[in-house]
């Protein structure tokens, strides 16, 4: 009797073990241009357990989930803004590499679809709206809202904007050039800080770096 016992006990330390080793964590993210007010997705091959954090909880979505669909929705009309990152975290049961979203639900404030796609399977990009922009961060005019890459991206403004002229150097030439556009405050060929004016704190700017060779 002991030993049928202690085999049962075992078993069951078996079955436990698996059960809590199958369990992790699964990271879902969203890209989008435009707002999202709620959404919903499925989850197969996986057991989905809970659903929290990320910018849904951060909008105060209201969070819900069976073991396969997640639905996230907010009861005082709060969105989720414009961008990309977090959406949701699941808590799952089973293998992290089974899981797939699919059946995806995107809507706007006003209960209307939102076209959308899955990348990945655990990033789910909003085409509706779509802004068409750099997509690279490593670009000196990234967009975080772009989700369209059109090739617009450029790698050599930001590495020197006191380089006015693009000469390769910071120079007197650059002062003048700065100084013909002096007092300027809409659409400013030479925004060193980009603030929107051309005013005293870019000839500052300018000034610091008088000197530098950029290299790009």
């Amino acid at each position: 009797m002991k030993r049928i016992l202690t085999l049962l006990l075992l078993v069951l330390f078996y079955i436990n073990s698996n059960n809590i080793y199958s369990q992790t964590t699964l990271d879902i993210y969203y890209q989008s241009s435009v707002p999202i007010a709620g959404f919903q997705f499925s989850l197969y091959d996986v057991i989905i357990l809970s659903a929290y954090g990320g910018a849904a909880d951060e909008a105060g979505f209201l969070l819900d989930n069976s073991s396969d669909i997640v639905l996230g929705f907010s009861l005082l009309g709060s969105v989720i803004p414009p961008g990309s990152g977090l959406l949701v975290t699941l808590e799952i049961e089973g293998e992290i590499s089974d899981a797939c979203i699919s059946n995806q639900i995107i809507s706007n404030s006003d209960g209307d679809g939102l076209e959308s796609i899955v990348d990945s399977c655990s990033l789910i990009v909003v085409l509706s709206g779509a802004v068409n922009g750099c997509t690279d961060i490593n670009a000196c005019n990234y967009d975080p809202l772009a989700i369209i890459d059109v090739g617009s991206c450029e790698y050599d403004s930001c590495l020197c904007p006191e380089d006015i002229n693009g000469d390769g150097i910071i120079s007197v030439a650059d002062i003048l050039v700065l100084l013909g556009q002096f007092g300027c405050n809409v659409d400013c060929n030479v925004d060193i800080n980009n603030d929107g004016s051309t005013n005293v704190q870019d000839i500052l700017l300018l000034l610091a770096a008088f000197g530098t060779t950029c290299n790009g």
